[in-house]
């Protein structure tokens, strides 16, 4: 079905020129695994966390944030200074990925140019059609809209 999200496991396109990856609190440790399985790290590689790093290397310098909002006021620095070549990389809940995806995708980069992976299926933003309201929801299949009190019903649907 086109309307659920495909995110896969992260890819490194070397390719690229310069690359960036926002990653969400632990799951850095997902990075540091999908790097190991390459030959070599890319070059011109920078990295923004929200959270702190529970495991460092000493090859890899990290820029930290401690709110999603601020990782995003850097990312739009960078985005809004970034040349041809430059590959985006996202790691973290499903609904962190799919948020910096669109500000990724409003700076003109495109779909072969971004490689996202979750590392859980958490909290997701759910848009209740009776009030117009978005929800922030950890994973469940009915919840009752904060707005209105409407039971909701949580499907796989996704809409971009």
């Amino acid at each position: 079905m086109l309307s659920i999200p495909q995110v896969t496991k992260l890819q490194f396109d070397l390719s690229g020129s310069r690359h960036l990856i926002c990653v969400e609190d632990e799951a850095i440790e997902i990075v540091y695994t999908r790097m190991a399985e390459l030959k070599r790290i890319p070059e011109n590689l920078q990295i923004l966390q929200t959270g702190a790093t529970v495991i460092s290397r000493k090859d890899l310098k990290v820029e930290q944030f401690d709110s999603v909002r601020n990782l995003k006021d850097r990312l739009r620095e960078i985005l809004d200074r970034a040349m041809m070549g430059m590959r985006f990389y996202g790691v973290g809940s499903e609904r962190f990925v799919w948020d910096l995806n669109r500000c990724a995708r409003s700076f003109g980069l495109s779909e072969e140019e971004i490689s996202l992976e979750t590392s859980d299926r958490g909290s997701k933003n759910i848009y209740c059609a009776n009030c117009q309201t978005i929800n922030c929801v950890d994973n469940t299949d009915v919840f009752t809209c904060y707005s209105c009190g409407t039971k909701l019903e949580v499907l796989e649907h996704f809409s971009r």
